[in-house]
């Protein structure tokens, strides 16, 4: 597994000197799984991760993440996952279980997996609030202390910062949605931009404005919940005592702009409170793409040897460029199927990807089972491939190319007597 430190922890780099002793504290994580992005990008997603009993939706929020964001958006945005546990053997194994799933994604720096420093810790020993017993004002206060960590520490990575749970799904096109709504409150003073109605869920924060409410969150975790605190924060920012109660909603109202469909659902129905059950979803989680892919593949001609078994095209999912709203269904491969890209005009790409799988009819493709090549001048006759990446076990080959090409074909090498769902071919 790559461990790397997570890159911007510690770095000086904000906008304001609000909160001067964060700086002083070592937030470094104790083991970091992934390099990450090298440059900054977009958006960093923070995921804190705690044990729950007899159920983890871990891999279920990082796979819907990652299955829900269109391809051209993985270079402008960074999964991070929390593993907010001082059990190392914990940690270490939940690392393992990650990179074995999404080995991809962490090597191409989408997603990092952290855990947290050895002394991160208060003692927790807390008065108790809100009439709730002194374990579930434990519980709060730590799920308070992790988002402040994770947030702070991520600081750097992004020009937002989105504040999820471990317990979540998305909506297909999610980065493309909260691009949009970013670039509609570009002059909007807001404190924070909210994609769910659940509780802390979806809130993105500038940048600029972590250090503050990171330090609230440090000085205030025992008191109340994260989402309550957040309130707090709203009204200090937006009401004026001397003025009426509407006056102060209707600024809260401005500066917490609302997307118009939730980009998240909770799906947790095990809290990671032992003992407590969680039923709420949000009511307003839109089923439905928000916002359209924006990348458009390469102009080619698309021919396969492949028959379709309900009648998709491998035509119709290149056109479609990494959309996920097509896909090619066949009944079986042989040997040396193909499944051919020939360019219009020779370009230069950055890469391939290709995903096969459906989760709901269990259809995926198989461990070096297939191959993408590239070749470089199609006037070569006979055309000479060079290979360039093999389908890993969970159906995805991804190829780094880097130069001119004229073209690229997807190779079965064995036969297959099943059904393969190709999910997206997508080319950078």
């Amino acid at each position: 597994m790559p461990q790397t430190l997570i890159s911007g922890i510690n770095q000086a780099m904000d906008d304001t000197d609000a909160s001067p002793f964060l700086y002083q504290k070592n937030f470094t994580p104790s083991v970091v799984l992934g390099h990450g992005h090298y440059n900054k990008v977009s958006f960093v997603i923070g995921i804190p991760s705690v044990k729950r009993e007899g159920v983890s939706y871990l891999e279920t929020t990082i796979r819907s993440l990652c299955r829900s964001m269109y391809p051209v958006n993985e270079n402008k945005t960074s999964i991070v996952v929390f593993l907010a546990e001082t059990d190392m053997e914990y940690v270490h194994k939940t690392m393992r279980e990650v990179y074995d799933i999404f080995t991809r994604e962490v090597d191409t720096g989408l997603l990092q997996v952290i855990s947290p420093p050895t002394h991160l810790y208060p003692s927790f020993n807390l008065p108790q609030t809100l009439g709730d017993p002194s374990e579930r004002v434990q519980w709060r206060s730590k799920e308070v202390f992790d988002a402040a960590y994770l947030m702070f520490v991520c600081r750097n990575k992004a020009d937002y910062y989105l504040m999820l749970e471990d317990d979540v799904i998305a909506v297909k096109g999610f980065v493309e949605s909260m691009k949009k709504i970013v670039d509609e409150n570009k002059e909007t003073d807001f404190g924070y931009i909210s994609l769910s109605t659940f509780n802390s869920i979806g809130k993105l924060f500038r940048r600029r404005d972590i250090p503050a409410w990171a330090s609230f969150f440090f000085t205030f975790y025992g008191l109340k919940p994260i989402d309550w605190l957040m309130l707090d924060v709203m009204r200090i920012q937006s009401c004026n005592p001397e003025k009426s109660s509407s006056d102060c909603e209707a600024n809260i109202k401005k500066r917490m702009p609302q997307f118009s469909k939730g980009l998240f659902q909770h799906i947790g129905k095990m809290s990671s409170l032992a003992g407590k059950k969680q039923l709420i979803t949000d009511t307003k989680f839109s089923q439905e793409p928000q916002a359209t892919n924006p990348h458009v593949n390469i102009k080619a001609e698309v021919t396969t040897t492949l028959s379709s078994a309900d009648k998709s095209t491998a035509n119709e999912l290149y056109i479609d460029s990494g959309g996920m709203n097509k896909h090619l269904l066949v009944s079986s491969l042989q040997t040396d199927d193909v499944i051919k890209v020939s360019f219009s005009t020779r370009s230069y790409v950055q890469y391939i990807l290709v995903k096969t799988g459906n989760v709901d009819m269990q259809l995926r493709y198989c461990a070096d089972c297939g191959l993408i090549e590239f070749f470089v001048d199609v006037s070569q006759t006979p055309s000479t491939y060079e290979q360039c990446g093999a389908f890993d076990r969970h159906g995805s080959a991804h190829c780094v190319i880097n130069r001119q090409i004229s073209g690229f074909q997807i190779r079965n090498t064995i036969p297959i007597h099943s059904q393969v769902w190709f999910e997206l071919i997508y080319v950078q």
